[in-house]
């Protein structure tokens, strides 16, 4: 080997052509589709487990094709080849590896958390027990209702998580409307003036704007049994009932 000759690692063009004639497919039309393996490397994903564990028939169709290149094979092939190969769009592919990131990377999370929660909130305990524990004994006060917790315009509480499936239900309580609140501090007001609340002050001033002479009605349901048309003597604004009895 001569000095200073630099060694080249890497796909070579004939291993390249060697997986491209596996996937029966060609340079040129591997490079007319929508690359998508530029995503995948700056997201730092191997999308073949996510695949792997995949009910989805694109990826079905995905892996098998990806299960006849052999390992060497495989290395100097690009995923855009082996969506063509399979018949899979590259850019459906890339929905399939996100939903199935999403997913999977979820509920390991929540398989974590259910793992380990008995032993954080063991070591919460522990930690409250000491000296220097007051942030955990505030914490775990807190919780259970011992303590006040500061209130905020909006409380999101997320509670009663299933960690198995995954449902997670958001709770969000908010203030009263501002109208409510201003007829709240009105109230208050007329109380101290010996006025009636805001509500009767309305109805008053309404029954004070009725025009002069206006007759009431007299609703049927009004009229006791045995009283008759003719017991019913209008003067003015005023009716007045005469009823009839047998005594």
């Amino acid at each position: 080997m001569a000095k200073g000759k630099r060694l080249e690692f890497g796909p070579t063009e004939q291993m390249e052509q060697q997986a491209l004639d596996k996937l029966e497919v060609t340079r040129e039309a591997v490079s007319n589709v929508p690359a998508i393996g530029h995503i995948l490397k700056a997201a730092a994903v191997d999308p073949w487990p996510y695949l792997e564990g995949s009910e989805d028939v694109n990826a079905r169709r995905l892996i098998a094709t990806k299960r006849k290149l052999k390992v060497t094979e495989f290395r100097h092939s690009t995923i855009e080849a082996i969506c063509l190969s399979a018949g899979v769009p590259t850019k459906q592919a890339l929905s399939v590896i996100m939903a199935e990131v999403f997913q999977q990377s979820g509920r390991a999370a929540e398989l974590l958390y259910a793992a380990n929660h008995q032993g954080v909130v063991q070591a919460t305990i522990d930690s409250a027990k000491t000296p220097f524990g007051a942030s955990d004994r505030k914490l775990l006060l807190q919780h259970q209702g011992f303590a006040p917790v500061p209130k905020t315009n909006i409380v999101k509480i997320f509670g009663g998580q299933n960690v198995l499936g995954g449902a997670q239900t958001n709770q969000t309580a908010v203030l009263a409307p501002m109208e409510d609140k201003a007829k709240r501090l009105q109230d208050r007001f007329n109380e101290r003036l010996g006025l009636p609340p805001t509500g009767e002050m309305a109805r008053i001033e309404g029954d004070q704007e009725e025009p002069d002479g206006q007759a009431e009605v007299v609703e049927a349901e009004d009229i006791e049994a045995g009283q008759e048309a003719d017991d019913i003597e209008v003067e003015g604004d005023e009716i007045e009932f005469e009823a009839d009895t047998d005594d």
